[in-house]
């Protein structure tokens, strides 16, 4: 017999939307489904529209009053019947196979606890977004952003029976539960765009923008935190002021922030938490990122031409050599304006 999956969609005041969302579920090629949709408490004609629906397969919760993505979720989790939990956002679309794609790798891959996929933007923007697509590439992942897309995700559910989403976060609570489940089994991302992503102008106030900025600091530095290097060396404050800040920095802070990244693979292969290469690949990321920074753009305040300068004497051989190709790349493109 094959297995349900419980669909878990949370909605605040979308009435423009949800139709979309809701619509793009029924009519997936995957029917064995229950849809169950929490109202967190909408002053809008959302749960009018969702009453519209005349489907067996919708369960619709409503709150009381708005208790945020993350209570919802969980309350909808709490009522799934299905083998597999997949979630959904309330202004998106997936695409019609979604279901039955995603079904058919966790069925065949039963180390998998976690599966995405790849997005396609539209509205305001159009763009497909790829995501990393094996598990130790995912894990490392983390370390620089969330590496899924939240509505695209199937979990299995036991994983939560043993786990639901953090209800003290009121931002990135997806990325929270990313960091403790990572190292339950294996995630995984297909590599094919199952959703249409929304973009439109109501999404994210640029004070929500900052208090989800402070929570991906918080767990970003959580996860560096799980290779055990010096903490009294090597400073959250510093970490937080190099990587996250356009803060003034001295030059033999540059040297730190280079030892710190050189640290970080030492004790990673003596207590391996990150595989080797995938850690190695990310940290030279974020190390060409902060040259990058440093010498091509103007993002960090106290930069100037001495300081450049100087600075070239800390860099290592390679990063020195990326550094003057572009500077004469630059320069022989400028010659032609």
């Amino acid at each position: 017999m094959k297995p349900l999956i419980s669909v878990i969609l949370p909605v605040f005041n979308r009435e423009e939307y949800i139709i979309e969302s809701v619509e793009s579920i029924l009519k997936q090629t995957y029917t064995k489904i229950e849809l169950i949709i929490i109202d967190d408490a909408s002053n809008d004609e959302t749960v009018k529209i969702i009453s519209q629906f005349y489907d067996s397969r919708i369960q619709l919760i409503k709150n009381k009053i708005n208790l945020g993505v993350a209570a919802s979720t969980n309350l909808g989790i709490r009522k799934a019947k299905g083998k597999y939990i997949a979630k959904m956002d309330s202004d998106d679309i997936a695409l019609p196979t979604r279901l039955e794609t995603q079904l058919t790798f966790m069925e065949e891959n039963e180390d998998i606890i976690v599966c995405g996929s790849n997005i396609e933007y539209f509205g305001a923007k159009k763009k497909i977004i790829k995501y990393k697509e094996n598990h130790k590439a995912i894990l490392v992942e983390m370390l620089l952003r969330n590496p899924f897309a939240n509505p695209t995700v199937i979990i299995r559910k036991e994983i939560f029976d043993a786990y639901l989403y953090d209800e003290s976060y009121k931002y990135g609570e997806d990325y929270e539960f990313w960091t403790r489940i990572g190292w339950e089994g294996k995630m995984y991302n297909i590599q094919e765009v199952l959703l249409l992503y929304r973009v439109h102008s109501k999404q994210l106030s640029s004070d929500i923008k900052n208090k989800r900025l402070e929570v991906d600091i918080s767990l970003k530095l959580r996860l560096f935190h799980m290779i055990k290097y010096d903490n009294e060396i090597f400073k959250d404050e510093f970490i937080k002021r190099i990587l996250f800040s356009n803060e003034a920095i001295e030059l033999q802070e540059c040297a730190i922030f280079l030892k710190w990244l050189n640290n970080l693979l030492l004790v990673n292969i003596k207590q391996p938490i990150f595989d080797q290469k995938e850690l190695t690949k990310i940290l030279e990321t974020l190390k060409r990122n902060f040259v990058y920074d440093l010498f091509f753009t103007n993002k960090r305040n106290g930069i100037d031409y001495l300081f450049r300068l100087k600075i070239l004497l800390v860099l290592p051989i390679n990063e020195i050599f990326f550094v003057l190709k572009k500077k004469m790349i630059e320069k022989f493109k400028s010659s032609f304006r």
